[in-house]
């Protein structure tokens, strides 16, 4: 997935919207799942004069481009989010004094950040919301953990964007030239509705571009990228590796970005002589030459995507009865693979996860949206995985 501003609106853009003068200052990309397919739309973070904030939300869809302005609003009554989880669609809920109907529920998934955020927002945090529509009205409620947000939205016409902004008109898509359509009348996606989420820490994940921006006037560069070599290792063939016996069945070739760089590296899926999953997963961090050899982890019952997400660097968590704190938050994405690789590793996907440690063991979580496996063992030098699986 490319993450790269698909509009003219940029960082440091000023405009007027509502009689108010506001400009962007921030820029994230988020996706959904929604029976089988991912929506993906950016939002742009706008401060008026009096520092007041407002969300541009940006979807491109069949017919057209489409954008969306987002206020922050309190509702009269309270609305816990024990009661929003309960939430079905299709059943009502009073907001500003209106009955809105809820149109879609599900969670958000956040993929990219460049420019200002908020303190707690980072790549990789998931979110529950719903939408919800009334008369014209449009709404979103989200919530992440005990804390619910709720927002108004509108449409804004490319028209009206040109006019706040400068910003060019779009051509029309070539199934809204011969089918029409027009901006007022499309059906909503789950995406597009969805305008401004408050997002659950998917465990203070490392901000790809780094640490919160000290300006917004250029676009951020993306970290720098190393590569570790791997080793060039016989696929298929079993070999001796810590009085074990593992064949390694396939090599996947991943860039691993943390809040400093990018890093170019291969992981191997091995399988063990009791057919127990592993991975060797080169050590980025404390010892060059040096690789750690993960054996799979039963999952405990109290950890599942979301509650990894939640966990944050210098956290701990509990893996057979072993304490191990939580040293680096990652992002894995594959561009490559050989042989069978790990499953949960598509070409192009994204997955997101943490390194753990205690004195002389380490742990590797890794999830996606509906997924996590966990690996846990220790490091084993370069040279004895050659004398075991070298071709």
């Amino acid at each position: 997935m490319n993450f790269n501003n698909p509009t003219a609106l940029r960082l440091g853009s000023s405009g007027m919207l509502d009689g108010h003068r506001c400009r962007v200052t921030g820029r994230a990309v988020f996706g959904v799942a929604d029976h089988g397919e991912t929506y993906y739309w950016n939002e742009f973070r706008l401060v008026d004069e009096a520092g007041n904030l407002a969300t541009l939300v940006y979807e491109e869809t069949d017919d057209r481009p489409t954008w969306q302005l987002f206020l922050p609003f309190t509702p009269a009554r309270p609305l816990p989010a024990y009661e929003a989880e309960a939430k079905c669609v299709g059943q009502t809920i009073e907001l500003e004094g209106t009955l809105a109907t809820i149109k879609f529920k599900g969670k958000s998934f956040l993929h990219f950040l460049e420019g200002e955020r908020d303190d707690d927002d980072h790549v990789g945090d998931v979110a529950s919301y719903f939408n919800a529509e009334s008369d014209h009205r449009e709404f979103v409620v989200s919530w992440t953990g005990a804390k619910v947000e709720c927002y108004r939205g509108k449409d804004l016409t490319a028209a009206r964007m040109t006019e706040a902004f400068g910003l060019p008109m779009p051509q029309p898509s070539l199934s809204s030239r011969l089918f029409g359509g027009n901006e007022s009348t499309r059906e909503s996606s789950p995406a597009r509705v969805f305008g401004v989420i408050i997002m659950i820490l998917f465990a203070a994940f490392l901000a790809f571009h780094g640490g919160p921006a000290t300006g917004v006037d250029a676009e951020i560069p993306p970290p720098p990228k190393q590569t570790v070599p791997a080793p060039s290792l016989a696929l298929q063939l079993p070999g001796t590796l810590d009085q074990d016996i593992f064949t390694p069945l396939g090599r996947t070739d991943l860039e691993i970005a943390d809040t400093e760089r990018v890093y170019g590296v291969g992981e191997f899926n091995l399988i063990g002589g009791d057919r127990h999953p592993a991975i060797l997963f080169p050590d980025l961090y404390v010892q060059p030459h040096t690789w750690l050899l993960l054996r799979a982890n039963d999952l405990p019952g109290d950890l599942t995507p979301y509650i990894a997400a939640e966990k944050q660097a210098g956290a701990t968590v509990t893996v057979a009865g072993q304490v191990f704190t939580i040293t680096r938050l990652l992002r894995f994405k594959a561009v490559g693979t050989a042989g069978t690789p790990d499953p949960l590793l598509p070409i192009g996907a994204f997955e997101y996860g943490f390194l753990a440690h205690t004195q002389d063991q380490w742990l590797l979580a890794r999830w996606n949206e509906s997924d996590l496996e966990l690996f846990s063992g220790h490091p084993v030098p370069e040279r004895e995985i050659l004398a075991a699986f070298q071709r």
